[in-house]
């Protein structure tokens, strides 16, 4: 689906499980090792999944990560959505932490 940012008009998408992410969920079933990237706009996006920061992260370690930022959310609506889908336990666990997330996390569920 295309959505009109302020900027730029980008493709915006989801793999199985929710996530603005290509990895499928039977792909993530099968890393022996991966990361996991949570947080909200930092980690969700708001750009071309081609040169957001976990895609170049990704690109630049060799290391899979799997993209699952939430836009306009806290870390509390984060970790209960992430502990609903993680199945086989990340190697590291990245939040990108933004200035509005105690806002979040003080009107959750919202």
């Amino acid at each position: 689906m295309k959505h009109n940012f302020i900027d730029s008009i980008e493709d915006v998408f989801s793999n199985e499980i929710g996530c603005f992410d290509t990895h499928s969920l039977s792909e993530i079933k099968n890393f022996s090792n991966y990361e996991y990237l949570t947080g909200d706009p930092y980690a969700w996006g708001y750009a071309d999944l081609k040169i957001k920061f976990s895609t170049d992260y990704e690109a630049n370690t060799d290391k899979k990560v799997l993209k699952c930022g939430i836009t306009h959310s806290g870390q509390i609506h984060q970790f209960k959505r992430d502990m609903e889908i993680i199945k086989n336990y990340p190697k590291k666990v990245i939040v990108a932490y933004s200035f509005n997330d105690p806002a979040n996390d003080h009107t959750f569920p919202h």
